[in-house]
């Protein structure tokens, strides 16, 4: 991930995991975002006012395998208003053209285990193996596999509200009721909850020629096969901020000819 100066030009690199040829796709009119309403056309600027907007773009984005995603274009704050955060970055898909979040994907270490008993779908808790590792703000998942190719994993149960020791087992309750059947050794495992974007940088706009923080020097999830662009505007919300975008535009680059 490589990622230029913020204030004029914002440029960042997602490396991904095909040769193609490079292809440009560009967000600088209404029409190509999912949400045109919250846009105004000012000379060659796209104007967001009237505090946080969470902006998504219409194009759905294949991930070029081994190449990169360039976000480029002018991303700031109108001259003369107070300065606020944007963030800058994507939303991810599998190969099925589903979404998925950090939740589905951001599995906990080490809370691999399997139900003890069946439980059944209404019930509002289940037996394990062991839950030692588990805490009550991960979100549990079933289907889990050793390997990880059930990543992403759909399958995210209720909020946990109790986890305590059962005779040789563990008994994690919930505050809903299972969503489905569970049989006797289904494996599950724990994941962080998170977000629905995976960020390239977030700044404050203008007041920083840097971005705050870089999240993405490893590459996106390596299960990303689409990508949506988003940019989240006036995320601290002031009521008279307004930020401006100015050619914003994603390119698909292909690998480099070995």
């Amino acid at each position: 991930m490589k990622i230029n100066k913020f204030m004029m030009m914002a440029a960042g690199l997602i490396c991904c995991g095909s040769v193609m040829a490079a292809e440009e796709y560009s967000f600088a009119t209404p029409e190509a975002w999912q949400n045109p309403a919250m846009l105004e056309v000012k000379d060659n600027s796209l104007i967001v006012s009237g505090g946080m907007k969470w902006l998504t773009g219409k194009k759905l984005i294949k991930v070029p395998e081994g190449g990169e995603l360039q976000i480029t274009g002018t991303y700031r704050a109108v001259e003369g208003t107070p300065k606020d955060t944007v963030y800058l970055g994507f939303r991810t898909y599998d190969a099925n053209r589903r979404e998925f979040k950090e939740v589905n994907i951001r599995n906990v270490a080490g809370t691999e285990t399997v139900l003890t008993a069946d439980a059944k779908k209404g019930d509002t808790f289940i037996m394990v193996a062991d839950a030692s590792k588990w805490r009550n703000n991960h979100s549990p998942v079933w289907g889990a596999k050793e390997d990880l190719s059930d990543l992403p994993n759909y399958n995210i149960l209720p909020a946990i509200d109790k986890i305590e020791k059962a005779g040789d087992a563990w008994k994690v309750t919930f505050k809903k009721v299972l969503p489905a059947d569970l049989a006797k050794d289904t494996a599950v495992r724990c994941h962080q909850s998170g977000g629905y974007m995976y960020y390239v940088f977030i700044s404050t706009a203008p007041g920083a020629t840097n971005p705050k923080r870089n999240t993405n020097k490893k590459g996106i999830w390596p299960q990303a096969r689409y990508v949506r662009f988003i940019v989240l505007a006036n995320w601290r919300g002031g009521k008279d901020a307004k930020f401006e975008m100015i050619d914003p535009k994603v390119t698909v680059i292909p690998p480099a000819a070995e």
